[in-house]
């Protein structure tokens, strides 16, 4: 009788199984051990991040620092400028104030002064024509010696009168345009009326540009003038100027002069370079 085989099993290498077991905790280690490595190197970026950003901000806030605190300069600058143009202002303000003061006590000096001047003429001109007048009565009074020493009883010397209302001064004059003033208070011997003179001032005639110019002397236009018209009329008034073409209009033209004197003014003739007058005037 044959008895049944027995069937060999392999003993399993315990060598094998450990080699095994090992190679399969480290697949599972290394399983575990990815999103450890992946949270680390986001922690690391992380941290690197940070570390960047916190240098920039503290770069930027000391750089800010900086800038505010130049602002703050510069706004100091400009408050001490502008306080410096307000005080230049107020100085500019007082400074022209003064000058303003000044031209207007500048410009009632020459006030005063062409016044003075025009007074100053005036008695120039009198006192030209008070001696004019002396020497005409002296040479009237040394005519009457010589009749009076020859014997005569009735000199043949006519002393004009001198009261008001009395000729002082008659003739004829004929003045070129920009050429000479006359002056009509001549004295009575001056047959010219003053010519010579290129200026004048009160009671002086031109023959300017377009018609005569006349200084200081009030007129009146009438048709047929004596001493009582001229002297009592009303209406005069003060005339700067008489047109050339006005001439043919004017006849006669009463004259109130600035030394108190009446008299009258016709042109005679006139070509627009020449003008020929006729003048009197009468005492005060």
């Amino acid at each position: 009788m044959t008895s049944p085989a027995t069937s060999s099993t392999p003993t399993p290498d315990p060598h094998e199984a450990r080699m095994r077991e090992l190679d399969y905790r480290e697949k599972v280690w290394k399983v575990r051990q990815g999103p450890l490595t992946l949270a680390a190197a986001g922690v690391g970026l992380l941290i690197t991040a940070a570390s960047f950003f916190g240098f920039k901000w503290s770069f930027t806030s000391n750089e800010l620092d900086s800038k505010t605190d130049t602002v703050a300069s510069q706004d100091v600058t400009i408050n001490d400028l502008n306080k410096r143009i307000t005080d230049q202002s107020g100085t500019i303000a007082i400074n022209e104030a003064d000058i303003a003061a000044l031209q207007k006590d500048k410009a009632a000096l020459e006030k005063d002064k062409s016044s003075l001047e025009a007074a100053n003429g005036d008695l120039s001109r009198r006192n030209k024509d008070l001696s004019a007048d002396v020497e005409s009565l002296n040479s009237q009074l040394a005519a009457a010696n010589a009749g009076q020493s020859s014997g005569s009883t009735s000199p043949d010397v006519s002393t004009p009168s001198t009261g008001p209302g009395s000729i002082r001064h008659k003739g004829s004059v004929s003045i070129a345009q920009s050429g000479d003033y006359i002056d009509l208070n001549a004295p009575p011997t001056d047959t010219k009326w003053g010519a010579g003179s290129t200026s004048g001032g009160n009671d002086t005639v031109y023959r300017s540009y377009g018609g005569l110019s006349l200084s200081g002397i009030d007129t009146l236009w009438v048709k047929k003038a004596d001493y009582k018209t001229c002297s009592t009329a009303t209406g005069y008034a003060t005339a700067y100027s008489l047109r050339e073409e006005n001439f043919p209009e004017a006849p006669v033209i009463c004259l109130r002069l600035s030394s108190d004197r009446y008299g009258t003014l016709v042109v005679t003739s006139d070509n627009g370079d020449l003008t020929t007058l006729d003048i009197t005037i009468w005492n005060s």
